[in-house]
């Protein structure tokens, strides 16, 4: 199957097929990224602890998110090794994100994508949990959280919308839904109706 017809599977199939994977080597794909990864980049990634996903912060939803995908991007140089990467990055972040199919063109082209955030405070509490929608996505019984990030290399700041799911074996898991400017129709009053 192919990268395009495995991102048109539901989320729930895509963790079914690949989630196991993605729990199991995100602990030493951290590892490996550590030394990779600048001063400054250092400073705010850890790997959240996944056990405890309803008390995560927003930093602990953007590392996840980073070591994600540097995870996608380290598979095997071959054709089969990317396509798997490829693959993998469809459940770290939705295929109809913004900047899904920009960042899985990077997969196999540049390996060890390190895209890594740091948390900004925003005003108001990102948690989504209790929440049924926000900006037309739906949240799950598990909840989801609004991120307010800073890129570290350039400082661009956006909003990163996570949902979080059912894993494999009874894990818990947060998806990449939706990166927003802040700009968008809706999205100010969207934000207003979070707790402050």
């Amino acid at each position: 199957m192919s990268p395009e017809q495995f991102w048109e599977l539901d989320v729930v199939a895509r963790l079914t097929l690949r989630g196991e994977e993605l729990v199991n080597d995100k602990p030493e794909a951290y590892r490996i990224y550590q030394k990779y990864l600048r001063p400054d980049e250092r400073q705010v990634m850890s790997f959240p602890d996944v056990n405890n996903l309803p008390n995560w912060s927003a930093q602990d939803y953007l590392n996840y998110y980073s070591i994600g995908l540097y995870l996608a991007s380290i598979q095997e140089p071959t054709q089969e090794g990317i396509n798997d990467g490829r693959k993998l990055f469809s459940i770290v972040a939705d295929p109809r994100s913004p900047g899904f199919k920009k960042t899985s063109e990077l997969i196999g082209n540049n390996p060890g994508v390190s895209n890594v955030y740091r948390a900004i405070p925003a005003g108001f509490k990102g948690d989504l949990g209790g929440r049924t929608e926000f900006m037309g996505h739906a949240i799950s019984g598990l909840g989801g959280y609004l991120a307010y990030g800073e890129y570290v290399a350039n400082g661009n700041r956006q909003y990163m919308l996570f949902v979080n799911l059912p894993g494999p074996s009874g894990t818990k898991h947060s998806l990449l839904m939706d990166i927003y400017t802040g700009n968008e129709p809706g999205f100010q009053s969207s934000v207003a109706a979070l707790p402050g």
